[in-house]
């Protein structure tokens, strides 16, 4: 008889024979209760070892639970407690017994998801509103906001087998969006990180500076072989590719193209973030970069911070003859580029604007925040996508946490 498994948010573990189950008398809560072993043989080392890691992570986290014989065990729940028990002989036998205890919110059927959208607009230079948009899971459906109804949408192609994802335009202020998803199809769309090619739960994982990816089917972000950043945009096609360059000195020479360590944040459905920490050679001092990718999002934000005023800056590895007016908070290339699209670059902050080679400074500061992306369509961009939209959904980007309600 094979092992059967059990899917616990974006985790695949191997499922056991029993489950218990209880229910709190007073308030008729229901607790289910796993425990279960994974080793090496079969999986191997770096399996076992990144599912220790992973395991942790689920701790607070709402997740689909599906079972492969205990279906009826199926539906969302809240990971309540996490416990591991490893043992490791020379690297040659490795194992580790996990349990965990998870909250019960309800079936698939009874639950609605609920998008908690907190905070205001990225205060900025440029006097600009910002637009407030939300991208729940891409296989949301039923997207309900009381009495007031977002002003539009657009659906984003995403890449490989997850189809498109809607994005809500005009989320109207003071409203918890809710909507329902299967529990197989909950993780379209999600933004990941990946390391080493396989995507991470949680945030105490170990991530190599030159082996982690951030993605969300629209935008991809891994480290520059020659460049600080490798930014690529899903057209509905193809990935458009561009390399991007930080630099504290405000000089081409002074590119950071190496880290010396990287650290995820957060890890959640809706959001990612990972810090990228450098060095400086031969002083005391550091520069770190923020990198937050969202459910749904064409852009990549960015923070720089430097321990001393310089002149951060992000530009474009190869030049790209670029634009950008006095109040519009964001540069873009003039012209369309071979896939069809245009690069662009946003900033709450005032900039100085570098039109010749395509990017962004700020000098004489010590932080820069920017939100790099592309725009799909070029000059052609629907509404929604073009680079006017980009920065008024940048200036808008709200804090999210999804939580499971009954209806």
């Amino acid at each position: 008889m094979s092992w059967g498994t059990v899917l616990i948010g974006r985790m695949t573990l191997r499922e056991a024979f029993t489950a218990g189950e209880s229910v709190d008398a007073s308030s008729g809560a229901r607790s289910v209760s796993l425990s279960g072993q994974e080793s090496s043989p079969p999986l191997t080392l770096a399996e076992v070892k990144a599912r220790r890691e992973d395991i942790g992570g689920l701790i607070g986290s709402l997740v689909p639970v599906r079972f492969t014989a205990k279906a009826d065990y199926d539906g969302w729940y809240v990971v309540n407690d996490v416990s591991t028990d490893a043992t490791n002989w020379t690297d040659e036998v490795v194992k580790f017994s996990w349990s965990l205890k998870l909250d019960r919110v309800g079936a698939e059927n009874a639950v609605d998801l609920e998008s908690r959208l907190t905070g205001a607009g990225r205060q900025n230079a440029y006097g600009q509103a910002g637009e407030r948009w939300h991208a729940p899971a891409a296989s949301a459906v039923g997207y309900f906001t009381g009495a007031s109804q977002p002003s539009g949408a657009i659906d984003r192609a995403l890449s490989g087998t997850e189809g498109a994802i809607t994005v809500y335009r005009g989320v109207p202020a003071g409203v918890s969006p809710r909507w329902s998803s299967t529990l197989a199809d909950y993780g379209r769309g999600r933004a990941r990180v990946l390391v080493s090619g396989a995507e991470r739960t949680g945030t105490d994982v170990v991530v190599a500076p030159t082996s982690w990816e951030l993605n969300n089917g629209l935008i991809s972000v891994v480290p520059g072989a020659s460049a600080t950043l490798q930014v690529s945009a899903w057209d509905g096609a193809a990935w458009d590719r561009l390399d991007w360059n930080a630099s504290v000195s405000g000089s081409a020479s002074g590119a950071i193209t190496s880290w010396r360590a990287a650290e995820v944040l957060r890890n959640d459905y809706e959001l990612v973030t990972l810090r990228l920490l450098a060095g400086v050679t031969g002083a005391a001092g550091r520069t770190t970069v923020d990198l937050t990718l969202r459910r749904g999002s064409r852009f990549v934000e960015t923070y720089v911070q430097n321990d001393v005023a310089g002149t951060p800056s992000w530009y474009l590895a190869s030049s790209q003859a670029s634009t950008a007016s006095a109040s519009t908070a964001y540069v873009t290339a003039t012209g369309n580029d071979a896939g069809g699209n245009r690069y662009v670059i946003i900033s709450a902050g005032s900039f100085t604007a570098n039109t010749a080679v395509g990017g962004l400074t700020r000098p004489s500061q010590r932080t820069l925040d920017a939100g790099i992306g592309v725009v799909v369509g070029g000059g052609s961009a629907v509404a929604g996508n073009t680079a006017a939209s980009l920065r008024d959904q940048y200036i808008m980007a709200m804090a999210e946490r999804t939580a499971g309600v009954l209806r």
